[in-house]
């Protein structure tokens, strides 16, 4: 039975989707819907469905040829190894965010550190952070309510402990007043508006635009706002993290130098592109 289904939505998702990204999506509607490893979907292949299980199968077929992303279908993602929900409300969490929360992991220097996400969305770097060091104190700041109604059950889910504060980086004085911080993280907006229509539809059409956006001639508006905010309240020693955008890596370093933050340095990602960069505050 389980060889026929697989057959189904294989032919059922195949106009919609390249045949990589199709294997993935088997695989993940295998788990929720039947618990099943990849190894459980050939060894269980004469398991017949009960009427439940095939009427979620087609619910998520539904919705997935309506082009929504599987992650928001399903409810939640893995990111660096933990289980993290998801919704309309926050950003999709990325492997590329995975790749720096491994930097800014692989940069603690002690446990008990005081951490600040800048547009925390989800929660997903802040708890994975919070996941790994227990005693560090961990603060998350979004201007959406409402991706901090997701963050805060992220942190819950997970049983820590995370103060998230709702806040604009670019205009708001409680933001401000936290200070004596050793670590400054964010995946700020940065795709210009006339950027769009070169945007893939299932993105457009149900990521929210306030995490993905800024005006035209305005990418490095929030990398501006977090660096002066960097400067003025991390303690000696202490860094700010980013990811960016490839084509504007090199900018943000070149911004955080004339800032005058010492040891700015660019990493590229799993696919060779320059997309986070990590600074110091002498």
């Amino acid at each position: 039975m389980n060889k026929a289904v697989v057959n189904f939505i294989r032919d059922d998702l195949s106009p919609f989707y390249p045949e990589q990204e199709l294997n993935s999506i088997l695989f993940l509607m295998f788990e929720e819907v039947l618990g099943y490893s990849k190894t459980d979907i050939i060894i269980k292949a004469d398991t017949k469905l009960k009427k439940k299980e095939k009427f979620r199968f087609e619910q998520i077929l539904g919705r997935l040829k309506r082009m929504e992303p599987i992650q928001y279908v399903l409810g939640s993602t893995q990111f660096y190894g933990i289980k993290i929900l998801t919704d309309v409300r926050t950003l999709i969490p990325r492997p590329e965010t995975e790749e720096l929360v491994s930097w800014i992991l692989e940069e603690f220097n002690a446990d008990g550190l005081r951490v600040l996400d800048i547009g925390t969305g989800s929660g997903c770097i802040a708890v994975a952070i919070k996941k790994c060091y227990p005693n560090c104190q961990v603060i998350g700041i979004d201007i959406s309510e409402h991706a901090l109604a997701v963050a805060q059950k992220n942190a819950d889910i997970h049983k820590i402990s995370i103060n998230f504060i709702q806040g604009n980086i670019l205009n708001a004085t409680e933001i401000h007043k936290i200070k004596e911080l050793d670590i400054i993280v964010s995946n700020p907006p940065y795709i210009e508006l006339k950027e769009k229509n070169m945007m893939a539809k299932n993105i457009l059409d149900f990521e929210p635009e306030e995490a993905l956006f800024v005006e035209n001639n305005s990418a490095l508006i929030f990398y501006e706002a977090i660096g002066e905010f960097a400067f003025k309240n991390l303690r000696s020693g202490g860094k700010v993290f980013f990811e960016t955008s490839a084509l504007y890596n090199n900018a943000v370093v070149d911004l955080l130098k004339k800032m005058g933050f010492i040891s700015v340095e660019s990493r590229k990602d799993i696919n060779g592109k320059p997309r986070m960069v990590r600074a110091v505050f002498k």
